[in-house]
């Protein structure tokens, strides 16, 4: 009795189950223990999970696994996004995929919170490439964009002193990780972030993020309102 994941072929309708994950007890308000499944290629599945399939993951953190669509044994394997003590940078990390993917991991903060960023994931051989480093709790929906090059996502950081107010905005960068751009002046301060609380908050965000990797067009909601004609709610917006 544990959330799994399932995938489905659309030619058969075939619904394979491709993982036997644990039950996890969390407190009522984190129900999300097992979400965001995503095809980094044609075999291989990630998703995120707070459970602890293989004693990994003890403390039932929210963790990256994959697993393969042809793994009979259905195992998850856990993504490592952290430096071990006594790391060092090993400067030559290459693309050999030609189709990597783009996701947004926890990483543990310095206050011993959680935190997000983006991480270049490779699928041939397995690498990871952190991207950024802002150490915020609200950078997501990271994805690659349409010339196939950079990757696109949201973030109340001010990395490049053009978002002082810590307002939620579009930012691009590089595969490894170079040439960060902020792409958007929309937020209305207030201090809210990313975090998408209502209308009775200050500011505005910014959410649902969707980009067209063919055409370029980039489709989210977002309640605020750069062109005078959305005073109160939220609605749906399109840009290249």
């Amino acid at each position: 009795d544990a959330p799994q994941i399932v995938a489905l072929d659309l030619i058969t309708g075939a619904r394979p189950v491709l993982t036997r994950l644990p039950p996890v007890a969390l407190p009522p308000h984190r129900d999300l223990r097992t979400v965001a499944p995503t095809f980094f290629d044609a075999e291989t599945v990630g998703f995120s999970s707070y459970a602890n399939p293989d004693g990994t993951n003890p403390e039932n953190r929210s963790t990256w696994f994959t697993v393969r669509t042809d793994d009979k044994e259905k195992k998850a394997r856990p993504i490592p996004v952290v430096a071990l003590p006594g790391g060092t940078i090993v400067p030559n990390f290459s693309i050999t995929s030609p189709d990597p993917t783009t996701h947004v991991f926890s990483l543990p903060g310095p206050s011993g919170d959680v935190v997000y960023d983006v991480f270049l994931f490779n699928t041939s051989p397995p690498q990871t490439l952190q991207l950024t480093n802002f150490g915020r709790k609200d950078t997501g929906y990271a994805q690659v964009i349409a010339d196939r090059q950079r990757v696109l996502f949201i973030a109340s950081a001010d990395p490049l002193g053009e978002n002082p107010d810590n307002n939620c905005e579009f930012f691009s960068i590089d595969w490894i990780g170079t040439n960060l751009r902020q792409l958007t002046h929309i937020g209305e301060g207030g201090q809210r972030g990313c975090d998408f609380y209502g209308p009775d908050f200050p500011g505005c965000s910014i959410t649902l993020v969707r980009a067209d990797p063919l055409t370029g067009w980039v489709t989210f909601d977002s309640d605020c309102d750069p062109f005078g004609t959305n005073p109160s709610g939220g609605q749906i917006f399109t840009m290249r």
